[in-house]
C-alpha cells in the first residue's frame, strides 16, 4: 500500500528531469548555432550535433596548428634577411 505524500517525491524527479531535458535542449541549441550560424539551420539530433562539433573543433585544431608552422616559417625567414643586411 502506498505511503501518503509519495507522489511529491515523484512529482519533484518529474520536474528536476524537465528541467534537465530543457538545459540539455538549450545547450544543444547554442552549440547548433556555433557549428551553423546561418539563420535557417538545419535541425540537428544530439548525436549528429555531438560529431559534427568534435569535427569542426579537430579542423580548428588541425587549423591552429598549420598556423603555427607558418607563422614559425614567416619568423625564421625573416631573421635570415635580417641577418643578411647587417
Amino acid at each position: 500500500m502506498p505511503r501518503r505524500g509519495s507522489k511529491v517525491p515523484t512529482l519533484t524527479r518529474n520536474m528536476l528531469e524537465r528541467n534537465r531535458r530543457m538545459f540539455t535542449k538549450d545547450l544543444l541549441s547554442k552549440l547548433a548555432s556555433l557549428i551553423n550560424p546561418t539563420p535557417r539551420a538545419p535541425k540537428w539530433k544530439s548525436l549528429d550535433l555531438l560529431d559534427q562539433a568534435t569535427a569542426h573543433v579537430k579542423q580548428l585544431e588541425q587549423r591552429v596548428e598549420m598556423l603555427k608552422q607558418r607563422k614559425q616559417l614567416l619568423e625564421s625567414s625573416t631573421d635570415e634577411t635580417a641577418g643578411m643586411r647587417c
